[in-house]
């Protein structure tokens, strides 16, 4: 990919059925979703970009070779931080897991229909991804950094057992159905750097 490429779009390579190897480069900002599902066997990545702002949901093939596993969970990244990416918890069926400290994003869909009860993410993630914690049924307690400035939509819709949420103070939008379906939901801490809450943000 030459270097005044920013942007990787949706199904970039979707049909590349024969590709094994690809080079990226640190200008790279925005992978969209799909934007890296080659459906092949990929077998070499070169220069995973260390500064992204977005990833689409699904952005990475089953067979992306970059992945590093920590703390019950699967990490996407560069030589330099392994960890920038939390792709997805690695066994659902356990109430624990850890978030690496040189995290940065937590991918859509992460921590979907898991069993995970409690969670600290750490200072410096930036970004939880569309349907991270979706129908998490037995999370009570989630610790959100400061350093968050996207939860994309239905981040915690359905956690049932969720009472109480403090949402970063440099958050600037409540998705659409971010916290939808939270029964039991007592108290929301919505800092004064909001500008918008979408459609359905707190329904049920």
């Amino acid at each position: 990919i030459p270097t005044g490429v920013t942007v990787l779009q949706s199904s970039l390579l979707k049909t590349c059925l024969n590709l094994e190897r690809i080079v990226l480069h640190k200008n790279i900002t925005t992978i969209h979703s799909m934007a890296l599902q080659t459906f092949s066997n990929l077998r070499e990545v070169v220069d995973f970009p260390d500064n992204l702002e977005y990833i689409g949901p699904g952005a990475f093939t089953q067979f992306f070779p970059l992945r590093t596993e920590y703390g019950n969970c699967v990490y996407i990244g560069s030589a330099d931080n392994p960890y920038q990416i939390l792709e997805a918890i690695k066994d659902k069926s356990l109430t624990k897991a850890e978030v690496h400290k040189d995290t940065k994003f937590i991918a859509a869909y992460a921590f979907r229909d898991s069993r995970i009860q409690k969670l600290n993410i750490p200072e410096g993630v930036k970004v939880i991804g569309a349907q991270a914690f979706l129908q998490c049924w037995e999370l009570t307690e989630l610790s959100l950094p400061d350093s968050i400035h996207t939860i994309e939509s239905e981040a915690f819709a359905n956690c049932i057992a969720l009472t109480a949420i403090k949402l970063p103070a440099n958050l600037r939008s409540i998705e659409y159905q971010l916290l939808d379906g939270c029964q039991k939901l007592t108290e929301i801490i919505i800092p004064s750097s909001v500008e918008t809450v979408g459609f359905l943000a707190f329904n049920g």
